[in-house]
């Protein structure tokens, strides 16, 4: 987890408030959880094609492949579904984002960062391959048909006025 994706998912976090059921697509440790920011939900559900390690060590409940959310869970079932630094990882990533887009419950929100073109190859070999990087129309495209939709660019470096981010960070509300 990059330090910017996670001051991104705080701030919304504090805006968007406490949310009952959470679902974390991609959620074993690698370099830090984002869990701990929501204890105050009634349940939290990490989901991850590997077995959890890292520091919580209780970051993956369910091993599986985000494909498959349609079979384990119920349509519009989250109230609020993460899904980041994972996109990069997936063969099929527009898989994963259609099934987590039906997974948030209508009032819902939805949250995934994801990688920009300066990001360096981070595969992890036989465990994560490194397939893709995202652009701003491709980070747009996930929240077609959603509202309060906010989506911001970063930079590691803070080099603003570099064309190509870093990394993209986004969420918007499933309308009512």
């Amino acid at each position: 987890m990059t330090v910017k994706a996670k001051e991104f998912i705080e701030r919304m976090k504090k805006q968007i408030g406490t949310q009952k059921r959470v679902l974390e697509v991609g959620s074993k440790d690698f370099a830090g959880s984002i869990r701990d920011l929501f204890t105050d939900s009634d349940e939290y559900i990490g989901i991850d094609m590997l077995e959890g390690s890292g520091i919580n060590r209780g970051d993956v409940d369910i091993v599986m492949n985000a494909h498959d959310i349609r079979e384990i869970f119920r349509p519009e079932s989250f109230d609020c579904v993460l899904c980041c630094e994972t996109l990069e990882h997936d063969k099929k990533f527009w898989i994963t984002v259609e099934n987590i887009r039906w997974a948030v419950k209508r009032g819902g929100w939805l949250i995934i960062t994801v990688p920009g073109t300066h990001t360096p190859n981070h595969d992890l070999r036989n465990t994560y391959y490194d397939y893709w990087r995202f652009m701003e129309d491709g980070v747009r495209s996930f929240f077609e048909g959603f509202e309060k939709v906010l989506i911001e660019k970063f930079y590691a470096d803070n080099n603003e006025a570099d064309e190509y981010p870093d990394g993209w960070v986004g969420a918007g509300r499933k309308p009512l």
